[in-house]
């Protein structure tokens, strides 16, 4: 996907990372540790944090409806481009992919529409709080050291849903029916298969379990051990500067429209 992306730039505008591949492991207060353009899991942030007696850990908040992403389209992409993200979404939800691209023979591009997205996350105020009042815990050795370097950011809040319509088009633009028998062949118990509209050119997959695929991320910055606030930074700077009254800390972006995340799969 290029930043013509309508669903890309609706993403950025509401200030939220683009999961290359969606997946279900993702989650607030996970922290992550940024290596060039990569996020590398480290783990859960009452590992890497001692709480303090006037900041508990934060309450992850229950899932909601995120009207913002509801219905929202990506633009055309290209086949192979399309199956391949459509692969990783079916692994991801359990199904199988085998006679996909059989089913999709008479498409060149696809289109992928978010259907039932939940937003959930944590109240930024009450992990201020926390990280005012917290301590590193030495005994975790080096992933303390990269605390106070600036380079482990944690998740506040993530964008997920378990259904994911797609649309078949022909190099022209117009739909194209697929073929749902094969696809439906394709798919295991744990993954549902629907088309919609008379041509079936759009089809409905469903999982139980809903994946991840959109996610915020502040960075950590600390120094002489104690958390303070940092001024928004955008993809193309590098340095950092102090904040100012009223502004939040600095959120995490990337020149890539996704970001790669690298996370163990039972984390």
């Amino acid at each position: 996907m290029g930043n013509s992306d309508p669903v890309l730039s609706l993403l950025k505008d509401f200030r939220y990372n683009v999961v290359r591949l969606p997946r279900t492991n993702i989650r607030p207060l996970q922290l992550f540790e940024k290596q060039d353009k990569d996020l590398v899991f480290l783990g859960e942030i009452p590992k890497l944090f001692k709480a303090g007696p006037n900041g508990p850990l934060p309450v992850i908040g229950p899932d909601e409806q995120a009207a913002f992403i509801n219905g929202q389209r990506s633009r055309d992409l290209n086949i192979s481009v399309g199956l391949s993200i459509l692969s990783g979404i079916i692994g991801a939800l359990g199904g199988g992919t085998l006679g996909l691209n059989v089913g999709y023979k008479k498409a060149s591009a696809l289109s992928f529409e978010f259907d039932d997205v939940k937003v959930n996350q944590i109240d930024r105020l009450d992990l201020s709080r926390f990280l005012t009042n917290a301590t590193i815990d030495q005994a975790v050795g080096p992933p303390a050291k990269l605390v106070e370097a600036d380079k482990v950011y944690v998740v506040t809040s993530t964008i997920k849903s378990k259904k994911f319509t797609t649309e078949a088009k022909s190099s022209s633009g117009v739909s194209v029916g697929v073929d749902v028998p094969v696809i439906q062949n394709a798919m295991s118990g744990s993954v549902s298969v629907k088309s919609e509209g008379s041509n079936q050119s759009k089809i409905t997959y469903e999982g139980n379990v809903p994946l991840v695929f959109g996610f915020q991320a502040i960075r950590l910055i600390f120094e002489a051990g104690r958390f303070v606030e940092a001024k928004p930074v955008g993809a193309t700077e590098t340095g950092m500067k102090a904040v100012g009254e009223g502004e939040e800390p600095e959120m995490l972006t990337t020149d890539s429209p996704f970001t790669p995340v690298f996370i163990e799969p039972d984390v």
